[in-house]
């Protein structure tokens, strides 16, 4: 079980990581390139 519950972890870690620099990008970059638009 933990073979197959790490990469979960680690995939659930990459996302979160991925969706927290989209939002901290998109607080950054709100007033020069609004990225909602192309989501």
């Amino acid at each position: 079980m933990r073979v197959i519950s790490y990469p979960n972890c680690q995939l659930t870690i990459g996302l979160t990581a991925s969706f927290y620099l989209i939002y901290l990008f998109e607080l950054g970059g709100e007033a020069d390139q609004p990225l909602s638009q192309e989501f």
